[in-house]
């Protein structure tokens, strides 16, 4: 909702440019990128929101994407990132960096991606802060040493309990339910 724009290429590259207070909710956002050219690998995002002041991303399932789940870079301020269950992506599931600030992400599951559940790279904004989110098996690490300039409280490391690969909806004894993932429409409905 709102006035940004929303690139969409046909290389997968789709960027949020000047998403001032805009919403990204309750989507099915999955196999973005052209997972046969390797020049892609670091390009192709389930979200790219480049700049704005302000905005949510929630409720989302965000699987299977070449690159990160999503990406919060150069100039995203404000972001809330909420309630999305981000898994199974060709990097990071959530990566902040350079000018971004004053970013949240959390109540999220991120679970299987290939590199950290979330990141940073060259950080130099402020005020970015990750909490309550369920992290479980990422490929170079749930919470590790690549969050440098990110406040990271309370990122259980604790098995989500998917149905079972491919099916992100979860079983009864998951520790998510009421704490972290897709609530609205995301996990259950897919």
């Amino acid at each position: 909702t709102g006035d940004f724009t929303l690139a969409i290429g046909g290389d997968g590259n789709d960027t949020i440019t000047g998403g001032d207070g805009d919403k990204l909710t309750g989507n099915y956002i999955h196999d973005n990128g052209n997972f046969s050219d390797a020049a892609q690998s670091n390009l192709d995002h389930g979200i790219y929101w480049d700049s704005g002041n302000g905005g949510v991303i929630a409720d989302n399932l965000i699987v299977h994407n070449l690159a990160h789940g999503i990406q919060l870079y150069p100039d995203a301020k404000g972001i809330n990132v909420e309630w999305n269950t981000i898994a199974g992506n060709g990097k990071a599931g959530v990566m902040i960096a350079e000018n971004a600030a004053n970013n949240t992400v959390a109540h999220n599951i991120v679970a299987g991606n290939t590199e950290n559940s979330i990141r940073s790279w060259s950080l130099t904004g402020n005020g970015n802060t990750a909490h309550d989110n369920i992290v479980w098996q990422n490929g170079t690490g749930n919470i590790g040493t690549e969050a440098e300039g990110l406040t990271l409280t309370n990122n259980p490391q604790t098995n989500p309990q998917f149905a079972h690969t491919g099916n992100y909806s979860l079983q009864p004894s998951s520790p998510a339910p009421g704490k972290a993932g897709a609530v609205l429409t995301g996990a259950t409905a897919f």
